[in-house]
Formats: C-alpha cells, sequence, structure tokens
C-alpha cells in the first residue's frame, strides 16, 4: 500500500489499522514509514536534540504498536500519532532536562548558585555571547517544561512547531478562542517564571 493512499484515503487509512492491530507488520511498517520522519521531526523541534528525537520516535511507535487497535478514528492517523508524539517530547522536556543546566532545587540547596553552575566560567574559550544565549535557552526549556500540560500543549506547538492557531484548534480538537487563551496564559506565566530565573 502506497503512503500516498495511506496518507489520503480514509478507507485505506483504516483499513491499514485494522491489519495493524491484528499484528500484520507490514501494515505496521507502513504506519512507520508513513509517518516516522514527522514524528522525529516534531520531536527535534521540541528537543532541541535529533538523538534524543530518535529515540522518543522509537518509543512513540512503541505506543503506537501497543494501541492501535484502540484507535477510533476519531481524528486523523497522523494526528492520533503526532499527539502521542508531542505529549513525549514534553515528557522528555520535564524528566530529561539538558545535562548543562543545574534543577532550581539544586540551586536552592547550594545557596543559590547560579542556576547554570556546570557550565565553563569566563576563562572558557567560549564566547560570552555564546554562553549567554545558551544559558536563557537552557532557563526558557526548564521554564516551559514546568507549565501545566493544559496551557504547554498549544504553546509549544505554536512556538516550537511554527503551527498556526486554527491547526492547533483541530490537532487539539479545541476551539480557536480556547487556543489564544492558553496560548496568552502560557505566556503571561513565562514572563513571570522567566524574570524570576533571570534574576538568579
Amino acid at each position: 500500500m502506497s503512503i500516498q493512499m495511506v496518507t489520503h484515503e480514509n478507507l485505506d487509512e483504516r483499513e491499514l489499522v485494522q491489519r495493524a492491530a491484528t499484528g500484520d507488520r507490514s501494515a505496521f511498517k507502513a504506519i512507520v514509514d508513513c509517518f516516522g520522519a514527522r514524528v522525529i521531526n516534531l520531536a527535534n523541534r521540541i528537543t532541541r536534540n535529533k538523538m534524543d528525537a530518535e529515540d522518543i520516535a522509537q518509543d512513540v511507535f512503541v505506543e503506537v504498536y501497543r494501541n492501535v487497535g484502540n484507535f477510533r478514528g476519531d481524528s486523523s492517523l497522523s494526528t492520533w500519532i503526532l499527539r502521542i508524539a508531542h505529549n513525549r517530547s514534553l515528557n522528555y522536556l520535564r524528566d530529561k532536562r539538558p545535562s548543562n543546566t543545574v534543577s532550581l532545587d539544586t540551586a536552592k540547596g547550594q545557596d543559590d548558585l547560579p542556576l547554570l553552575n556546570g557550565l565553563p566560567g569566563k576563562e572558557s574559550d567560549i564566547p560570552d555571547r555564546a554562553l549567554e544565549i545558551e544559558r536563557n535557552r537552557s532557563i526558557l526549556y526548564d521554564a516551559i517544561a514546568e507549565l501545566p500540560e493544559k496551557i504547554a500543549k498549544p504553546f509549544t506547538l505554536h512556538k516550537l512547531d511554527g503551527m498556526a492557531y486554527d491547526e492547533i484548534a483541530r490537532f487539539l480538537g479545541i476551539s480557536l478562542s480556547a487556543v489564544e487563551s492558553r496560548i496568552h496564559r502560557a505566556k503571561i506565566r513565562l514572563q513571570k517564571d522567566l524574570a524570576k530565573r533571570l534574576k538568579r
């Protein structure tokens, strides 16, 4: 079955899911071939790490394999798979933060040591500007990781994936006004959180 048929023909998509649910390996391989690159790209845009994105993609398709029989077709197959990928990527941000950052709890436990205690100091050959950019990026990812999932999803889809508001509404199955409200709340919360973190 061609990728084009799987992607654009609803009947073929349902048939593919049914075959994969019965353990048809060729059907499952067609799903991986069809959506694998999109899953990796999505995870890479969120995590900013290609190797981790590939690991996330493997986990995504393990979950797809285990749960494909529960797919009811309420959304498209691509929406269902990419939603799993998005959730997995957000979990990565929460559970596996960049190794060159120090958690806020750790920093507090060390008499308010700098957030990026593990990075090279001024004596490093790395330009100060590059250090500042990396520091701010790490702080931002930490802040995003602590957003409530309800507002983190639309925010990361818009800012990291570049999705338009109407696309996000369809992707998450919520109204356009809900998307606008949640992204606005995420921005307000991040502004306050980042202001505190950057003062440390």
